[in-house]
C-alpha cells in the first residue's frame, strides 16, 4: 500500500486513494477490509498533501501551455472563445511554481527509498518525514517516540529529551526571572510577533491563542502563546502562567525608565531578591531525569506570587487604583448625576441634528464646560475623560427596530495613566462603554419625564381643557413611576452595592491577577443585573425607554388634535404591553434561580400587584 500512497502523494489517485469530488482532496476508499479505521485517518492527514499538489499540478499543467501568437489570437478571436489568460508572466509563474514544487518531489523519492529498504516502515515515521519539526515541536516528537516497549529506544529517547529540555530550562529562566526571550530561531512556545518571521506570522494567525491572564499593553500584546509550538504535555494553564510572569516582569523593568519623574518606585528588585533562589530551584529541576510538570508549575506558582504582589503595589499603592476606580464610577456609572443632569440640557439642542465632526467638538467642549461648572477640581477629569461622536462603535443598543438619534454615537473615552493600562484594557473600557451607554439612556429619559412634569404642572389650566389631557396625565404618572423605580434600582440596588463589594475585595487582595479577576467579575455582573448582557430582557427595556421618550416628544408639542389623542392611548398600549412582557420575563428567571437583585426590583415596581394584575390581560 506504501507504493499507491506514494504515487496518491504525487497527485495521481488510484484504486485505493480516490479523489472527493466535495472537497477534490484525495482520500482512502471507503470500507477498505484490510485498513483500520485510525490507519485511514492518518492516511487522510496524510493525502492532503497529495490533493494540494495535485492542484498545483492542474493549474501548471492548464497555464504552461506554449503561448498562441498575437496574430492567430487576431484572427480566431481565441480570448472570446477561451476564457483562460494566457500570458509570459503567468507562463514564468508556472515555471516558478514548478522549480518550488521540486523539493516535494525529492521528498517523496527519499521517503520511497527508505521504504524499500525497510518494508516494515510504519505509517507514523512517513508522517514525521512530510511534517515540519522545528524548536519545542522537538520535545513533542521526542516525548511520543520516548513511550515504547523497547528498554534501549526508550532510554536513549528520554536521555535526549532531558538533554532538549535543558534549552526549554534556560528559556524559562530567562523570560520569567528576567523578561528575556532567548529564542533567535523561534522556537520557543512563546513568541514576539514583530520579529516572527512572514510565513510564522500567517501560521500564529491561524492558531493564535487568546490568553486573558496576562497583561495587555502595545507593548507586550505583541508578546504571546503559539499553540503549535506547545508541547502537549505542558498544560495550556502553564504555559499562560509563564507568559503572564514573563510580560509582567518586562512592565516591572520599564517601570523606572518610563515613569522615573511621576512614579517614586519603592521596591529595590522585581522579585524581592529571590532571583538567585528560583533559579537554583529551576536548576534543580532541569538534573532531574524526567521533567515533573506538577513540580514545575509548584515553582512557576511561586514566582507568579511574586511577580503578581509587584504588580499590585504598583498598580494599587503607586498608580493609586483606588482614586481611578471611584472616577471611572463618577463618570461611566454615573455616580455624578448632577453632571449629567446639566450635560444634558446642555446638548440638548446639538443633540437634534446629524453627527459631525464639528457637532462632535461642540458636545467635546460642552462636557469640559460642565466638568469645570460642577465638579471643585476638574483638571483630572478633563485630562483623563472626553466626549466623542463614533458612528462606528457597533454597542448593545443596535436592535432592531430604533431610530437612531446622536445620543446613540455618544461615546465616553477614558485615557488611563500608566500602568493602570494593565487592568483597564479595551475589552474592559468596551464593557464600561455599554454601561455608561444604557445608563445614560435611563437617565436621559428619567429627566424628559421630569421635564414633560414641570410643563403640565406650569400649564395644567390649560392642558386640562384638552382631549387628551387625562390620557396624558396617567401616562407619564405610569411612565415615570417605572422609570423612576428601575433607576433606583440600578443605582442603588445594582451600582452602589457592587461598586462597595468591589473596593472591600481590592483592600483585601494583595496580587495584582486576583485584582485582575474581581474586578472583571464586577463588569460581568454589573452587565448581568442591568440586563444589558441578557438580550430580551435589553430589548424590551430599550422598547419601554424609546416609547417614554417618543410620549415626552408628544406632549412638548402642546397641540391638541383626535390624532395626538389616538397616538396617546397607542402609547399607552404601547407600554402597558411591553412592561407587562418585561415583568412576566423576570418574573419566570427570578423562579428559575436565585436572584436577590431581581427581587428587588420587582418588589419596587409591583409592590401592589399593579403589574402582576395588568400582564394577566395580555
Amino acid at each position: 500500500m506504501f507504493h499507491e500512497l506514494l504515487v496518491a502523494l504525487s497527485g495521481t489517485p488510484g484504486a485505493i486513494f480516490k479523489v472527493n469530488q466535495d472537497n477534490n482532496e484525495i482520500e482512502v476508499t471507503k470500507n477498505l477490509p484490510f485498513v483500520h479505521p485510525s490507519e485511514t485517518e492518518l492516511l487522510n492527514k496524510i493525502c492532503k498533501l497529495g490533493g494540494y499538489y495535485r492542484m498545483f499540478e492542474n493549474f501548471i499543467e492548464k497555464f504552461s501551455v506554449d503561448l498562441v501568437p498575437v496574430n492567430m489570437i487576431l484572427k480566431t478571436e481565441i480570448v472570446e472563445q477561451n476564457q483562460d489568460l494566457q500570458g509570459q508572466y503567468l507562463h514564468a509563474f508556472c515555471a516558478g511554481l514548478s522549480l518550488v514544487l521540486q523539493p516535494y518531489l525529492l521528498t517523496l523519492i527519499h521517503i520511497e527509498d527508505q521504504i524499500m529498504r525497510d518494508p516494515h516502515t510504519p505509517l507514523s515515521r512517513l508522517h514525521q518525514e512530510l511534517e515540519e519539526v522545528h524548536g519545542c515541536q522537538i520535545l513533542e516528537l521526542l516525548q511520543k517516540t520516548s513511550y515504547c516497549g523497547v528498554p534501549p529506544i526508550k532510554a536513549a529517547t528520554e536521555k535526549i529529551l532531558h538533554t532538549c529540555h535543558g534549552v526549554l530550562y534556560k528559556q524559562l529562566s530567562a523570560w520569567m526571572l528576567h523578561g528575556l526571550l532567548v529564542d533567535n530561531y523561534h522556537e520557543f512556545f512563546i513568541v514576539d510577533k514583530k520579529k516572527m518571521k512572514l510565513r510564522e506570522e500567517r501560521k500564529f494567525n491561524e492558531e493564535m491563542l487568546l490568553t486573558e491572564s496576562a497583561p495587555s499593553t502595545n507593548e507586550s500584546s505583541r508578546i504571546t502563546i503559539v499553540p503549535s509550538m506547545l508541547p502537549s504535555y505542558i498544560p495550556t494553564r502553564v504555559a499562560e502562567k509563564v507568559l503572564f510572569i514573563g510580560q509582567s516582569v518586562q512592565m516591572l523593568k520599564d517601570t523606572e525608565n518610563l515613569k522615573a519623574n511621576n512614579y517614586n518606585s519603592k521596591t529595590s528588585s522585581i522579585l524581592q531578591g529571590r532571583e538567585t533562589e528560583f533559579l537554583q530551584t529551576l536548576y534543580q529541576l532541569q538534573n532531574q531525569s524526567h521533567l515533573s510538570i506538577p513540580a514545575l508549575e509548584v515553582e512557576i506558582d511561586k514566582i507568579k506570587a511574586c511577580v503578581a504582589e509587584q504588580l499590585w503595589r504598583l498598580v494599587v499603592e503607586e498608580a493609586d487604583l483606588m482614586k481611578h476606580l471611584r472616577l471611572l464610577k463618577e463618570m461611566y456609572l454615573l455616580g455624578r448625576g448632577e453632571l449629567y443632569l446639566t450635560f444634558v440640557d446642555h446638548v440638548f439642542y446639538l443633540m437634534k441634528g446629524p453627527s459631525s465632526s464639528t457637532v462632535a467638538y461642540d458636545i467635546n467642549a460642552a462636557f469640559k464646560q460642565c466638568l469645570a461648572k460642577i465638579l471643585a477640581y476638574s483638571e483630572e477629569h478633563e485630562s483623563l475623560f472626553s466626549m466623542t461622536l463614533d458612528a462606528s462603535v457597533q454597542g448593545h443598543e443596535n436592535e432592531p427596530g430604533f431610530t437612531k438619534t446622536t445620543w446613540d454615537y455618544l461615546r465616553l473615552s477614558y485615557n488611563p495613566p500608566w500602568p493602570l493600562h494593565l487592568l483597564f484594557t479595551q475589552s474592559v473600557m468596551e464593557k464600561y462603554g455599554a454601561l455608561f451607554t444604557f445608563l445614560l439612556r435611563v437617565r436621559r429619559t428619567q429627566i424628559e419625564l421630569q421635564n414633560v412634569w414641570c410643563l403640565q404642572m406650569t400649564s395644567r389650566r390649560k392642558l386640562s381643557k384638552k382631549k387628551s389631557a387625562s390620557v396624558l396625565w396617567a401616562l407619564r404618572s405610569r411612565m415615570a413611576f417605572f422609570v423612576d423605580n428601575f433607576q433606583y434600582y440600578l443605582q442603588v440596588d445594582v451600582l452602589e452595592s457592587q461598586f462597595s463589594l468591589l473596593l472591600e475585595k481590592i483592600k483585601k487582595l494583595r496580587d495584582f491577577e486576583s485584582i485582575h479577576k474581581s474586578h472583571d467579575s464586577f463588569l460581568i455582573t454589573m452587565l448581568q443585573q442591568s440586563f444589558i448582557s441578557m438580550k430580551p430582557v435589553l430589548s424590551i427595556l430599550q422598547h419601554v425607554l424609546e416609547i417614554c421618550m417618543k410620549f415626552c416628544e408628544l406632549v412638548s408639542f402642546n397641540r391638541d388634535s383626535d390624532d395626538d389623542l389616538e397616538t396617546a392611548q397607542q402609547y399607552t398600549q404601547d407600554f402597558d404591553r411591553q412592561t407587562s412582557v418585561l415583568f412576566k420575563i423576570l418574573s419566570s428567571v427570578r423562579s428559575h434561580q436565585t436572584s436577590p437583585h431581581l427581587a428587588q426590583l420587582l418588589l419596587r415596581i409591583d409592590f401592589n400587584k399593579y403589574f402582576t394584575r395588568k400582564s394577566e390581560s395580555f
